[in-house]
């Protein structure tokens, strides 16, 4: 396996393995209200999903691992907890889900705007 594709990997299954670990802490120690389920999966879920990768490979834009193991994550919990799709809980998520993967992107896409002011190309 390449050393890149190996790294790539390790970003994309980290977002779905700390979120994982991270909704059952929160879970656990929080509970399921809707403040504490609006800032799970609208704040803290999509800023662990871009940091992550960041943190694990000191790169500045990984914009593609970012939206792959969040959809991942999505998916998994899909898959988990699809005999309740029919709660407002779940419709939140998969709102969030949307949500997230533009705002992920929308980041992004200004982080690497402002780059290019910063250090234009001559």
């Amino acid at each position: 396996m390449p050393k890149n594709l190996l790294i790539s990997l390790k970003e994309v299954l980290l977002i779905p393995i700390a979120a994982s670990f991270l909704l059952a802490a929160y879970s656990l120690i929080i509970g399921w209200n809707l403040p504490t389920l609006l800032l799970f999966w609208f704040i803290l879920l999509p800023f662990l999903a871009y940091k992550l990768p960041k943190m694990l490979s000191q790169k500045e834009s990984l914009l593609k691992q970012s939206l792959i193991g969040l959809t991942l994550f999505y998916a998994i919990m899909v898959f988990m907890i699809y005999e309740h799709s029919q709660t407002d809980y779940f419709l939140v998520m998969m709102i969030s889900f949307v949500v997230n993967l533009g705002l992920i992107a929308l980041v992004s896409w200004v982080r690497k705007q402002e780059q290019k002011e910063v250090c234009p190309i001559q």
